[in-house]
């Protein structure tokens, strides 16, 4: 009897840690299907490809900029259209992803960049994506940007 409980014991420890396996497996894929659509959508940003960066932002994005408000996606639309390009040269760069579940996830994207000799720009960036029926599309974007001394 005593060997069992042990053998039900041990039968339940390796399913229950192979459950823990595949729900950590499937959060990886998340984290790598967010990163392939995050830059997907940089790539979009920095050639001027609005259209595509805009199929890649629900409908309903939440959009802040330094902590306000602000514009709805079609106003995003002009702001994409209107940014001068090419961009600057990135001094670094960071991309952290961050799995919630199987259906979202957020990302933290940290760069610098120098404005002049004395001034450097630092950006903060975070968005949360979701899976949809029609794939991963962003549903709040965050963008905090400030000057800061190069000296």
């Amino acid at each position: 009897m005593k060997n069992k409980k042990y053998l039900f014991g041990l039968v339940f420890l390796i399913a229950f840690s192979g459950l823990i396996c595949a729900q950590d497996n499937s959060l990886e894929l998340v984290k790598l299907e967010v990163k392939k659509a995050t830059l997907k959508e940089q790539q979009a940003l920095k050639n001027g490809d609005c259209e595509t960066l805009l199929s890649m932002m629900d409908d309903k994005i939440t959009f802040y900029a330094n902590g306000r408000p602000a514009a709805p996606k079609n106003m995003i639309g002009v702001f994409c259209k209107n940014l001068p390009r090419p961009f600057s040269e990135l001094t670094s760069d960071s991309l952290d992803v961050y799995a919630l579940t199987q259906n979202s996830a957020y990302v933290v994207r940290k760069i610098e960049y120098n404005k002049n000799d004395k001034t450097k720009i630092k950006e903060v960036v975070t968005k949360i994506w979701r899976k949809s029926g029609d794939g991963w599309k962003m549903i709040h974007l965050q963008s905090t940007v400030k000057e800061v001394s190069n000296e």
